[in-house]
């Protein structure tokens, strides 16, 4: 992700509220996010697996 393209929205109290940065980089957080969970399923199965052996 290039940083001089994301831009960051704060409240008054300077909490960040709102993030708006190019789609390519939505795309690739949302990419990585899938390929966490797909990760994270493939490790709950393996240890269902090792489980039942033990």
């Amino acid at each position: 992700m290039d940083n001089d393209n994301v831009q960051i929205f704060y409240d008054g109290n300077g909490n960040a509220v709102a993030v708006q940065m190019p789609i390519s980089d939505y795309e690739k957080i949302i990419k990585s996010a899938k390929d966490a969970v797909e990760a994270k399923d493939a490790i709950a199965k393996a240890v269902e697996a090792l489980q039942g052996i033990l």
